[in-house]
Order: structure tokens, then C-alpha cells, then sequence
């Protein structure tokens, strides 16, 4: 904790307390970059000096402003990033729960507004010929500009209770996340929405960039997309009953381009699990979270941060064939 120095055994004003609190707060932070690089890397999942780049970008925002040094709050966020719970943001912080959390949901809505327009954002006219090349190397499949593709993020809820051997409450609900990736793993277009009950179509059918594809925005260009997708002019879906070997070929070329997607979805997992675990809810929706992992994911690609060795306090699984093999071995033994 933080101590004051205390003279005449006059109490402490406000602006002496928060002078001391900042002074501590910093002196932790400093210690957190002191780390070896691949401890700090396992535990915020970024390297040191992709982290620097998001402090800079993030001084120009209204969390320079709060009483948490810029680069605690920061690093307290990719703790929950990494984990989906809440405790460790606590620890780093200092803070109550309540603090914590809203410390979590005001760096995430400061990455999802602040970095978008420099590092997540649709091609334009100038890149869409390069998009088009480089998707074209990967399976001979000409005019796309993007992979859409989505996966669904638990967030704990309690929907339900057990009381008797023990007091529980339990269930969780899932966000939907639609992403849109280009040629090199980079995520180019992110739809979140708060449940899983619409299809991926009915979600994409009403954003923007549904619109500006029907408009002609971008001409000729397809998006790759799978057979739950309908058929429409601006994108390319796979052939569902091919008959030619000709059709064959193409389900082929389209299968080996779509796996862009799911490695971008495994990268994004492995780097931040709180996409893959449970995470704890954040006031008011946990919305903003995949949209700055989308973000984070994006700004390593650009500075080469390298992939975490490990998935930070992934829990144990269990294999009940390996219990119930054991349980037989101990009762049911043939004499």
C-alpha cells in the first residue's frame, strides 16, 4: 500500500492522498515493465513494445485524465484480456471489483474509438488492388476483397441456481462475432451482437457494409463467404451440389481460402482467451471487448509482437473416460 508521510500528526489532504496513491500506482507499473519479455509477454499477451505503441496512441484520450497512471489501466485490461476474469485487473490496480471492471470497460471503448480509423479498417479504393492480388496468390480465386466468417464468445450470466450440496449460481450467454479478414490475417470489418439467435446473413444484412456492397461501393469485388450465405452478386459462396470436376476445383480453392478466417479466429483466441474462456460481465455489455482484441490482434500483426508460448491460466480439461477408466480399475476389478 501506499504510505504518507504524515507531519505534525496533521491528517493528510485529498490532494497529498492522490499524490501519494499516483506516486505508488506508477512506481507498481514500472516494476510490471521490469519484467523478463516472456513473462510479460505470457501474462499481457503483447510485447513490451507493442504495448508502448497503444500508450501512445491512447495519451491523446480521456484516460490520461483518471487518477490510474495511463499505463496501469492499460496493463490491468490485457490481464482480463487474458484471462476473462476480473481478479487480476484487481491486483494490478489496487482496486475494488466495481473499480476494476469499470477501469476494463473504459480502456476497451478507448482502444474500440481511438485506434479503428489507423488499424482496423476496410480497404480502400488503393488497397483493393493489392487485396485482390494477394488473395488471388493464396487459391486462384480472383476479385475477392475479404473472408467473413463469425464464432460465438461466452459471457457468464447468472440464468440459473443450485442450492444442496452447494450454493450456485450458474449459465452463461453468448455474443456473436462477425469478422471480416484480409489476405494477411488482418481483420478488416468486426459486427458484435449480444446473442446468438440470428443467423450470420441476418446480421450482416443489416450493417453498413452490406449497404455500400448493394450500393456498388466497391464495384466488382466479392467477399468469400460460406453455404449458410444466400446468393448474392457481391459475394462468393461455394458451389453446393457440384457436378463437374471444374466445381470441384473451386470448392477446393474456396475451403483452402476460407481457412483465412479460422486462423485468424485461433490467433485471436490464443492470443486474447478471454475470447475462448468465459469472461465475466462488464457494465453495461461486454460489446467493445472482441472489438478491441480485433484491434490489439491488428496492431501485432503491424509491429510483429510474437505469439504468446502459453494460454495464460487456461483451466485444466478433464477427461471423464480417463475417471470412469480408473473408477472400473478400483471397483469392478475381474477376479
Amino acid at each position: 500500500m501506499a504510505r504518507l508521510i504524515i507531519a505534525n500528526n496533521e491528517a493528510p489532504s485529498e490532494a497529498d492522498r492522490i499524490r501519494s496513491l499516483r506516486a505508488f500506482h506508477i512506481r507498481q507499473g514500472d516494476n510490471l515493465f521490469a519484467m523478463p519479455e516472456e513473462q510479460f509477454l505470457n501474462m499481457f499477451r503483447m510485447s513490451k513494445a507493442a504495448v508502448v505503441t497503444v500508450l501512445e496512441e491512447l495519451s491523446y484520450t480521456s484516460l490520461a485524465n483518471i487518477d490510474f497512471p495511463l499505463h496501469l489501466q492499460l496493463l490491468s485490461t490485457l490481464a482480463y484480456y487474458a484471462t476473462g476474469k476480473a481478479y487480476d485487473t484487481m491486483v494490478i490496480l489496487g482496486a475494488t471489483r466495481r473499480s476494476a471492471k469499470l477501469c476494463i470497460i473504459r480502456v476497451s471503448k478507448a482502444l474500440s474509438t481511438s485506434l479503428w480509423e489507423r488499424y482496423l479498417n476496410f480497404p480502400d479504393n488503393q488497397q483493393i488492388v493489392n487485396f485482390k492480388r494477394d488473395f488471388r496468390s493464396v487459391a486462384e480465386i480472383s476479385e475477392l476483397i475479404g473472408c467473413m466468417n463469425s464464432m460465438e464468445v461466452a459471457v457468464k450470466r447468472n440464468i440459473g441456481t443450485e442450492v444442496g450440496f452447494t450454493r450456485l449460481d450458474y449459465g452463461r450467454q453468448f455474443m456473436k462475432v462477425l469478422i471480416v479478414c484480409g489476405p494477411h490475417l488482418q481483420v478488416t470489418h468486426i459486427i458484435v451482437q449480444n446473442s446468438c439467435t440470428d443467423t450470420d446473413w441476418e446480421i450482416f444484412r443489416e450493417s453498413t457494409l452490406c449497404s455500400a456492397l448493394e450500393y456498388g461501393t466497391y464495384d466488382s469485388s466479392l467477399l468469400l463467404v460460406d453455404s449458410s450465405y444466400p446468393s448474392q452478386p457481391y459475394f462468393q459462396r461455394p458451389h453446393d451440389n457440384p457436378v463437374t470436376l471444374a466445381q470441384d476445383m473451386f470448392n477446393l480453392s474456396h475451403y483452402v481460402t476460407h481457412q483465412i478466417t479460422n486462423e485468424v479466429f485461433s490467433l485471436l483466441k490464443r492470443r486474447f482467451p478471454c475470447l475462448e474462456n468465459t469472461m465475466e460481465p462488464i457494465f453495461p455489455n461486454n460489446l467493445c471487448i472482441p472489438v478491441a482484441c480485433a484491434i490489439l490482434h491488428n496492431v501485432c500483426l503491424r509491429w510483429a509482437s510474437p505469439m504468446p508460448a502459453n494460454n495464460f491460466n487456461r483451466p485444466p480439461a478433464e477427461n471423464d473416460n480417463d475417471l470412469r477408466q480408473h473408477f472400473h480399475q478400483q471397483y469392478f476389478v475381474e477376479e
